[in-house]
């Protein structure tokens, strides 16, 4: 491939990887609203986060201007978090106390802090959350973002909570809407390989629901995205337990872990092994897992209970009918014969 395709390769490459990095905006605000400023050091469009190239020992800025769409004093709490993955295999900027990823370099809510913003009613500002770079510099990419909130908006519920405290029908969830954008740090632009690590699966209940749990693990300062997944189960003794399921349009983040859940549908189970073949795949990487799940007859009388009670056979339904069909095919074949000849004689 000459010089020239490879660029144009790697820029597409940036452009997508920074699309999908940034494309996990949370619930817009009731109360406010945020958009991202650009700077400098930005790369591609900063309307879905910020994606920075970094240099070692040095300070940058989240630049975002915030408004209050209210006729009263909105005060804004702008919150570091780091990037997670969700159990449904998609990036997650929405809990501030999330435990630092496996092999993580840095926390990204150490390298900057929150921040209040007080707004007058109906105003608009631009400010800014200065995130520093350590000497050490950054391999990889450093997945955090910025989740913002209002904690008018909480206080006011509270209020209404304490007014309501002698009414029968009271409530205590308090529930707020945020906004949260990506922030991204890289130094050296090389892309790396992922190493993805599986632990040993579990079927287990979650609201009467019988859930396939696989523990996960990314333990690279790189992002795994526009992937799919493919789960593959085989039971020896019985094939109608056996089924495929993929997976598409999945990201995983860098340095991070999670518990990927899928539903169970297929029963009655068997007590015994079920051979598990899960495969990652994605424009440039292909993994490929195997795993093994023993169920006791504990928990097979556990699970089975929220399972089909047995498992249509589609191909035995298609045996019979094909059998039906060509037998009135035959019995008509016959009739007319018959008729025919019949006809024929009385002639």
């Amino acid at each position: 491939m000459s010089h020239w395709k490879k660029t144009v390769v790697l820029v597409f490459s940036l452009i997508f990887c920074l699309w999908r990095l940034s494309n996990i905006v949370a619930a817009a605000g009731s109360t406010f609203t945020v958009v991202p400023k650009g700077s400098p050091n930005q790369i591609g469009s900063p309307q879905q986060g910020w994606y920075l190239r970094v240099q070692p020992n040095t300070d940058y800025q989240l630049k975002f201007q915030l408004g209050n769409a209210t006729n009263t004093t909105n005060v804004i709490e702008a919150t570091p978090v780091i990037t997670q993955t969700s159990p449904s295999l998609q990036l997650s900027l929405n809990n501030p106390q999330a435990a630092p990823g496996p092999k993580s370099q840095y926390d990204f809510r150490k390298l900057t802090q929150s921040k209040v913003i007080t707004l007058k009613p109906q105003q608009i500002v631009t400010d800014s959350i200065t995130v520093h770079v350590p000497a050490t510099g950054v391999q990889g990419i450093v997945m955090g973002g910025v989740l913002f909130r209002s904690q008018s908006d909480v206080q006011n519920q509270l209020n209404r909570l304490k007014s309501k405290k002698n009414t029968q029908a009271q409530s205590s969830t308090i529930s707020t809407a945020a906004i949260s954008y990506g922030a991204y740090l890289q130094q050296d632009m090389t892309r790396l390989l992922v190493h993805l690590k599986l632990g040993a699966p579990q079927l287990t209940l979650n609201n009467q629901q019988p859930i396939l749990s696989t523990p996960l693990k990314n333990t690279t300062a790189y992002p795994f995205l526009q992937g799919k997944v493919t789960l593959a189960v085989t039971n020896q003794q019985n094939r109608a337990l056996n089924f495929k399921q993929t997976v598409d349009n999945i990201n995983i983040a860098a340095n991070s872990s999670t518990n990927w859940n899928i539903p169970w549908q297929k029963g009655p189970l068997l007590a015994g092994k079920y051979y598990l073949k899960y495969t990652f795949t994605n424009p440039r990487m292909h993994y490929v897992f195997k795993k093994t799940l023993i169920l006791s007859q504990t928990d097979v009388d556990k699970l089975n209970k929220y399972l089909p009670k047995s498992q249509r056979n589609y191909w035995i339904m298609l045996t019979v009918i094909v059998i039906i069909v060509v037998a009135l095919l035959i019995l008509l074949t016959f009739l007319v014969y018959h008729y025919g000849l019949h006809k024929a004689r009385s002639k």
